[in-house]
């Protein structure tokens, strides 16, 4: 087995050979970032930009003698995600191959994608928002705090798991639901069972000091790429637990993740889920940079409507008129 120090970028390149520049161009991002600095790669669609910075960077994160420990990858629309998608696993194919482990991979996603009342057609994708977030809170809500957490959310969880030769299959998809299609309730409230599993199994690790982390399923992290379709299938279907919830565990214990611009320049949206891997040993590589400064300055902008301008500016004059009429009858009064 080679070790990741002695590495070299020929034996992460997934191809026999390379495009005109494209070693040239491996070595230079490798060294540049080495150096703590900053690369703007410029070149046609299909000219081999993609593999050009993912090889060097993944040959960075494993070397020991190196900083930089993940990558995340910010692109604009979802095809270019699955560009970066095809490359890391023919890369992670090539560590295979060399006796190493594969590059942990994460695409993050809408929780429409990874909810399992949306796959079933319970929740419709476009209310999935608000009704995560309440059920979320009604299961927090039921389960009782102290030594009785672990077992009265996975309690929670148990009380609407299907018998385990019973197939239940979505209308839409091939998902397999461990607990019965319609929403439970349990003293009259609305609660969702895979947040209750998957809140239940953290309680217990954290009360027995173990990594909070280790609620991840082994096979994710062994898989290389992590999809929507992963995490509804080891974590929903297999586990029972929210796929959303494991999605955001993962990514701390990803060497490589893929998101969009709101991922980056959206601070609701960075809060929640990127601002602990946005530090000095991740690399950044912006896909179709010409695109960042029109996103950010739309993120850090503030608009209105002429409709809310209008219903604003009718709301006033009916205040207006409403205390015009009430001091002139005072007046009327004395």
């Amino acid at each position: 087995m080679n070790s990741a120090s002695s590495m070299e970028l020929d034996e992460l390149f997934p191809y026999g050979s390379y495009r005109d520049g494209q070693l040239e161009g491996m070595e230079t991002v490798y060294q540049t970032l080495s150096e703590n600095g900053y690369v703007i790669e410029e070149g046609a669609c299909g000219t081999g930009k993609t593999l050009l910075a993912l090889t060097p960077l993944a040959k960075m994160i494993r070397d020991p003698n190196e900083d930089i420990e993940r990558i995340v990858v910010v692109t604009k629309v979802k095809q270019q995600q699955e560009v970066f998608q095809e490359e890391i696993q023919k890369i992670n194919e090539s560590l295979r191959d060399i006796g190493e482990d594969p590059i942990i991979s994460l695409t993050l996603t809408g929780k429409q994608d990874v909810c399992p009342y949306v796959k079933d057609d319970t929740i419709d994708a476009y209310d999935i928002q608000g009704e995560c977030t309440r059920l979320r809170d009604n299961t927090r809500g039921l389960v009782k705090g102290g030594d009785s957490a672990a077992s009265d959310a996975k309690a929670l969880a148990s009380g609407t798991r299907i018998d385990s030769d019973t197939s239940i299959f979505t209308s839409n998809s091939d998902f397999n639901s461990p607990y019965d299609p319609d929403i439970p309730s349990s003293e009259d409230v609305d609660f969702c069972p895979f947040y209750a599993e998957y809140i239940g199994r953290k309680y217990q690790l954290l009360s027995e000091d173990d990594d909070p982390l280790d609620v991840i399923p082994d096979k994710l992290l062994e898989m290389g790429l992590i999809k929507d379709e992963d995490l509804l299938s080891e974590a929903g279907e297999e586990a029972g637990m929210c796929p959303h919830s494991i999605m955001n565990d993962t990514i701390e214990e990803a060497e490589l993740v893929i998101a969009n611009y709101k991922h980056l320049f959206h601070q609701p949206t960075v809060d929640a889920m990127t601002s602990e891997i946005l530090d000095e040993n991740t690399a950044l590589v912006v896909d179709e940079g010409h695109n960042m400064v029109p996103q950010v300055r739309n993120e850090l902008s503030q608009d209105i409507s002429l409709q809310n301008l209008q219903s604003s500016i009718t709301e006033v004059e009916n205040l207006i008129e409403f205390l015009t009429l009430d001091i002139a009858e005072l007046k009327h009064l004395k």
